[in-house]
């Protein structure tokens, strides 16, 4: 098993962080679609043993009402209002288009979907998110993985997490508060948002321990064959060097 460590965004020098860690997950494409430059300097930048992943546009999983939508350089075309949830919509599955291109050509091997946790927990929305998720099964092929990101109620609704998870999306979690989802399967993915009460505690800084269990969560629960380990927190560069570091000592879990 492979274990890909990296961060969600650049936080620090590119030339530092290429050499230090294995992957990064594309941020600038959640608030907007990338500009042609953008993605060239991307793709030129990108070292050859280098991973990038990409997140998905807001428009797909955010509703027009989200504060997110102000950061948006250019608003979507058709109804706004049916935009975001992962919903089936026309407008929704031209946004799916148009992040899948992107990430494709950004040569980035998984795409992450993170969803709201006010997202609606529905019979409706659910029909809604498995056809959305068909089509994004479709329309990829085998160029790039999908993954999906459920915060709030939809975390804790494992039934259809599992039905989900079949159709060949990876479940995105974060495993040091929620513990795994699932653990079989080609693909892992890991966000780390920091540990505390809230969904999220960006300020938290990753003790030595806390970096030791989530390593023994991997080596002695995932079945698969990598793992992507992504910290989303302000030390997240720090936290995932130390890590790393950590992974070194394989007698650490026995």
């Amino acid at each position: 098993m492979k274990i890909l460590v990296g961060t969600c965004g650049f936080p620090g020098k590119r030339d530092k962080i290429f050499s230090s860690l294995d992957a990064v997950e594309i941020q600038e494409s959640f608030y907007s679609l990338l500009g042609e430059k953008k993605i060239e300097n991307l793709r030129k930048q990108k070292p050859p043993d280098f991973i990038y992943t990409f997140k998905a546009w807001q428009a797909t999983t955010h509703p027009h009402t989200s504060p997110t939508w102000k950061r948006m350089k250019t608003k979507p075309k058709g109804d706004i209002k049916k935009y975001g949830w992962l919903r089936a919509t026309e407008e929704n599955l031209w946004a799916l288009q148009q992040t899948l291109e992107q990430a494709i050509r950004t040569d980035s091997r998984v795409i992450v979907f993170q969803t709201p946790a006010s997202m609606p927990h529905e019979t409706e929305i659910k029909k809604q998110i498995e056809k959305f998720f068909e089509k994004a099964l479709e329309l990829s092929g085998s160029k790039i993985y999908i993954a999906w990101e459920p915060r709030g109620v939809w975390r804790e609704d494992l039934d259809f997490l599992k039905i989900i998870y079949n159709m060949g999306i990876i479940i995105v979690s974060d495993v040091l508060k929620h513990g795994w989802i699932f653990t079989r399967g080609g693909i892992g993915y890991i966000r780390l948002h920091g540990l505390g009460e809230k969904e999220v505690n960006y300020k938290y800084k990753y003790t030595d321990n806390d970096l030791v269990k989530l390593y023994c969560e991997i080596e002695e629960k995932f079945e698969g064959n990598e793992v992507y380990v992504m910290f989303n927190n302000v030390y997240m560069l720090e936290d995932a060097i130390r890590f790393k570091e950590i992974m070194r000592d394989k007698k650490l879990c026995k």
